[in-house]
């Protein structure tokens, strides 16, 4: 499901076309969906299930950012995913923020034909963060050097996070 941008007004050049990102509105579902896998199984014969909060430009339906959070079996805590859109400055990195919170940075580890991928490990005190935030803004650098922010909302959040806890 689709989450549309919280943000205002940014030009984005993508794989060498102008891509401008303006004025969203809410999407009527919820912010965060469960997401599993059939195929992967996890020990106890359950399928491996994330959530995801997916947002799209609302012109053009491109997703711009997926976050998705997991608990993989070879960790003991969660892990997130971003999904970002080509055209990041890679050395930039991707700052996260909490409402007022204190500011999270990770890198960039690859792109692909898909987008640019971000993990992150996400103990239990940036978890308690997101369980009791309003949003969580992402910030990174686009190829023209303007830097973008997208917030996603963590409504819902909490009660989704313990669907897909093993």
């Amino acid at each position: 499901m689709r989450v549309y941008l919280f943000f205002v007004l940014f030009a984005l050049t993508l794989l060498g076309s102008g891509f401008v990102i303006t004025d969203a509105v809410a999407a009527k579902e919820p912010a965060w969906q469960e997401r599993c896998n059939d195929k992967v199984k996890r020990a106890n014969g359950k399928p491996y299930c994330e959530m995801v909060s997916t947002l799209v430009v609302q012109e053009t339906g491109q997703r711009f950012l997926e976050f998705a959070i997991g608990y993989p079996e070879s960790s003991p805590s969660a892990r997130g995913v971003v999904t970002l859109p080509l055209g990041v400055m890679l050395t930039e990195g991707v700052s996260l923020k909490v409402d007022d919170g204190p500011l999270m940075r990770f890198q960039v580890r690859y792109c692909n034909a898909g987008g640019c991928y971000a993990f992150l490990n996400l103990g239990d005190e940036v978890l308690g963060q997101f369980k009791k935030g309003n949003q969580a803004v992402f910030s990174l650098v686009a190829s023209d050097q303007k830097r973008l922010s997208v917030a996603v909302p963590l409504s819902g959040f909490s009660k989704r996070l313990s669907s897909i806890k093993p």
